[in-house]
């Protein structure tokens, strides 16, 4: 082979760094499918993508208040300011009068106290608690 042709060992080196870059881009899309697929699947089927039954909806928001309303009057202010008006930890701590990282452990301990509620009373609902707590 002439020497004109013979690659620099630097192209080798790209090559396998492509190689490698390629591999685990892979990889991370097959899991992110595979995540998104088990998701998917727990969610209640619907019938040709139609929108879930708004009594159905409504139910799960009645349960989600009864166990709000379990919650001790400072963690259910946390949980209503964090959770359902999207407020930050820096502004509800500041509202508040107390620091951020109060706000924080508070609003996991009421978030936890409130799967625990919704799961020791409807159990069928274990996965479907922890998706609506997420998307709040």
């Amino acid at each position: 082979m002439p020497a004109s042709l013979v690659l620099p060992p630097v192209y080798h080196a790209v090559g396998g760094w492509l190689f490698t870059v390629s591999h685990n881009e892979s990889l991370r899309y097959l899991k992110k499918a595979l995540s998104e697929k088990k998701v998917l699947s727990a969610l209640p089927a619907t019938d040709d993508n139609e929108e879930l039954d708004e009594a159905l909806y409504q139910s799960r928001i009645e349960l989600l208040n009864k166990a709000i309303d379990t919650l001790p009057p400072f963690k259910k202010e946390i949980f209503q300011l964090c959770k359902l008006q999207g407020k930050t930890y820096n502004e509800v701590a500041e509202l508040l009068d107390t620091s951020p990282a109060v706000i924080k452990e508070r609003l996991r301990s009421a978030s936890r106290l409130v799967r625990t509620y919704l799961v020791s009373k409807y159990p069928a609902m274990q996965l479907t608690t922890s998706l609506i707590l997420l998307l709040y």
